[in-house]
């Protein structure tokens, strides 16, 4: 098979920002590789988070050690690693329902869209003139909250979260074909940018 592939966003190691790559197929169509933007990892503001929790609970354990409470010592132990592994879970959790890589196919009259990101079989085929609009939308909205009422580990933790929040928000966008009262998602996890240009070329390729 004869294939050109164009990179529409260029790609980084350590990039974790949305994109798509467009690959011309030898028969006309075009096949779109999607990719969603990375979940950020651990930051300052969660370390504090993590840190001010368990602090508290290895001070208890010091103390402990040093009555000789080995028992005891050994509970709050488990316990600080515990709220640690607690706290990263939580900061750390994807937010995005189904999330992940993909591809779909187009040419001038269809738009075809396998039922697995690493197979063509039961491919959905959709005909330009039954497709009523393609779709942009973000699926988890940002409300910020500020409250420090909380002390300076609670404001941070808010801080935090808040960032989180406002990331997942940003980087929450699907691509969808809607025909027939029924939406066909072609891309999810995307930034707004990457979606408009995603839905630029599928667009202009179907001859919306």
């Amino acid at each position: 098979m004869n294939v050109a592939t164009a990179h529409v966003v260029p790609t980084h190691a350590k990039t974790i920002t949305s994109r798509y790559e467009v690959q011309e197929q030898s028969d006309g169509q075009i096949c779109f590789q999607t990719y969603p933007a990375s979940k950020p990892m651990f930051t300052f503001d969660s370390g504090v988070i993590v840190v001010g929790f368990a602090v508290p609970i290895l001070g208890l354990d010091y103390f402990l050690l040093g009555t000789g409470n080995l028992i005891p010592a050994l509970v709050t132990t488990i316990m600080a690693v515990g709220v640690a592994w607690l706290c990263l879970r939580i900061l750390h959790r994807e937010r995005r329902h189904g999330v992940r890589p993909g591809r779909f196919y187009v040419s001038n009259t269809t738009l075809n869209i396998p039922s697995a990101p690493t197979s063509n079989a039961n491919m959905t085929t959709l005909h330009a003139s039954s497709i009523d609009r393609l779709v942009i939308r973000s699926t988890i909205a940002h409300e910020e909250t500020t409250n420090s009422s909380f002390g300076t580990i609670g404001s941070r933790g808010m801080q935090a979260r808040d960032k989180r929040t406002a990331w997942f928000a940003e980087n929450s966008f699907i691509l969808e074909a809607q025909s027939g009262g029924r939406g066909y998602l072609l891309a999810n996890g995307l930034n707004e940018t990457t979606a408009h240009g995603l839905m630029t070329r599928v667009s202009r390729k179907l001859g919306f």
